[in-house]
């Protein structure tokens, strides 16, 4: 879910989210109570994220995004989260960064925003959170009665009943993951 300005479970689309999130959670071996109370906050964190996000409209904007700023800066206007071990554990050790170094911050007021929710976030909440994102992400890989709800939760939301065949869905899971390679023997192939 990444939409701005989410009103929670009075949308239609938040339910099903909902909804959908309990079910895959239950599948999974949850127990129902549990997941209510858990996945409720969940949800609520997540909504509490979209809707510190920067808008789509105003995403269009390069001048509002580009805020260029050192990374010791980054650090002092925001210095709950550790900026450059943060930064330098993304990036590839050949490629680590200086607090001295400038940096793009896209959205600083969402980094004001994010600091605040996450010092009143519960960490089990935010763990809740997380699991739950790589859950989403993996229920391609996961047992049937999974896809099916997962069907059933892209068919309430767009209408679409069917699934992708299943050989197109590998090659383009194979094709995002191994793009680079892929190209690489290409350009060498041809």
């Amino acid at each position: 879910m990444a939409s701005s300005t989410l009103a929670g479970l009075d949308e239609k689309i938040v339910r099903a989210y909902y909804k959908y999130m309990l079910d895959i959670a239950v599948l999974m071996g949850a127990d129902r109570e549990a997941a209510v109370e858990e996945l409720t906050e969940s949800l609520n964190f997540e909504i509490a994220l979209a809707n510190i996000s920067l808008p789509q409209e105003e995403r269009r904007n390069a001048t509002k995004l580009y805020n260029p700023m050192k990374i010791s800066e980054l650090q002092e206007r925001y210095p709950s989260i550790p900026w450059t071990e943060y930064i330098n554990t993304i990036l590839s050790p050949n490629a680590q960064l200086k607090d001295d170094e400038t940096i793009i911050v896209t959205e600083p007021e969402y980094i004001h925003d994010l600091e605040k929710l996450l010092s009143t976030t519960p960490k089990r909440t935010m763990a809740n959170y997380v699991m739950w994102r790589v859950t989403a992400a993996s229920v391609g890989f996961f047992t049937e009665a999974i896809g099916a709800r997962r069907l059933a939760f892209i068919t309430a939301v767009t209408g679409v009943s069917e699934e992708e065949a299943r050989w197109k869905e590998c090659v383009g899971r194979v094709k995002g993951g191994f793009s680079l390679a892929i190209g690489k023997f290409f350009v060498g192939h041809y």
